[in-house]
């Protein structure tokens, strides 16, 4: 695996690590979910994002031939995406949860997201402030200030996927060093 990609996926892990135990369970999945809600204040699409989450767990155990309930290390998690996003496709695996998280965001249902629609995103994820602005701004590809759901979907693909370090969608988690893993 690239060490970009290697650095970007430890980066996700420790996000969704909230207690930092070193492993993952379907319970720090199910949390990110109500984090999202929380974090918009809209119940009405949480089933929905809940059911997303909890299939993109399913998803990671099984690429590892391991059932919900077990726990990931950063390895096995970083190896499941490595395997999922190569093997099944983008389209299979994390579409489902990008199309869901945008709805969520998207609370004028205008097909776009402002800066403070984008930041309830990484608000759920602990990134705030100047860095939650520089991330928007990256994402922001044609600088008309709003993040289109082909946007977001590139920034995605770029995240799990590109080994450019100047990729725009190394930014979707916020700020990091990409020389250094996290």
């Amino acid at each position: 695996m690239h060490e970009l990609v290697r650095a970007k996926l430890a980066r996700r892990f420790a996000l969704l690590d909230f207690e930092g135990r070193g492993h993952l369970t379907r319970g720090d999945f199910d949390r990110m979910a109500w984090r999202l809600v929380e974090a918009t204040g809209d119940t009405s699409l949480s089933g929905r994002l809940l059911e997303n989450y909890r299939h993109g767990w399913a998803q990671l155990t099984s690429a590892l031939g391991r059932d919900i309930d077990s726990t990931l290390s950063e390895e096995e998690f970083a190896r499941a995406w490595s395997d999922l996003v190569g093997r099944r496709g983008f389209d299979t695996v994390v579409r489902p949860i990008v199309e869901a998280v945008f709805t969520v965001l998207d609370a004028n249902g205008d097909g776009r997201l402002s800066g403070d629609e984008f930041a309830h995103w990484l608000r759920a994820y602990g990134v705030v402030g100047e860095d939650a602005t520089l991330a928007f701004g990256r994402l922001d590809r044609d600088h008309d200030g709003l993040i289109t759901r082909a946007e977001l979907l590139a920034a995605f693909l770029e995240f799990f996927g590109s080994t450019l370090p100047t990729a725009p969608g190394n930014w979707l988690y916020g700020p990091f060093d990409v020389l250094s893993p996290i």
